[in-house]
């Protein structure tokens, strides 16, 4: 049996583990976050409060997350995808359930340990390296059809704010 592309096993990996929780609209239908003109009420773990609170922007029809990306030194896998799914999902839900505008900070790690080791295994520079490694990230979320962050910072280009 040849082998599977790696692209095409992450998609059915994760179409497998999505149909098990999730059932799709009808055919030509477009799913929906609403009961009829209801959106469906979004609660969230404040983590100040340690409760579960309904979701209330801060300011009228704006609302802005950030997220942990990964660390660009080999390829994502379905664990990582993971992630960005369930944030893809939450920031469709706001957006599209609640008519707010979503600001998505997904951040990108290309300054690591496993970067630096992985620069010394293939002979490589840390740009050389980390943008090859971010360029497949970005193809493989939009072969998910996940909706791009509004930004996707480097941690190289804010050391001294980290600092």
């Amino acid at each position: 049996m040849a082998a599977m592309p790696r692209r095409a096993a992450l998609l059915l990996a994760l179409g497998l583990g999505l149909a098990a929780g999730f059932r799709a609209a009808p055919r030509g239908e477009r799913p929906s976050l609403r009961l009829g003109a209801t959106p469906l009420p979004l609660k969230l773990y404040n983590t100040a409060t340690r409760s579960k609170e309904p979701f209330t922007p801060q300011e009228a029809g704006k609302a802005s997350f950030y997220s942990c990306g990964p660390t660009v030194y080999d390829f994502a896998h379905v664990g990582n995808f993971r992630a960005f799914l369930t944030y893809d999902v939450l920031k469709r839900w706001i957006a599209n359930g609640h008519g707010v505008d979503v600001t998505h900070i997904l951040n990108l790690t290309d300054v690591d340990d496993k970067i630096i080791v992985r620069m010394q295994e293939e002979n490589v520079g840390l740009i050389e390296l980390t943008r090859k490694f971010e360029g497949y990230f970005k193809e493989d979320l939009a072969a998910l059809n996940v909706v791009p962050a509004s930004a996707m910072p480097r941690a190289t280009d804010h050391m001294d704010d980290i600092i």
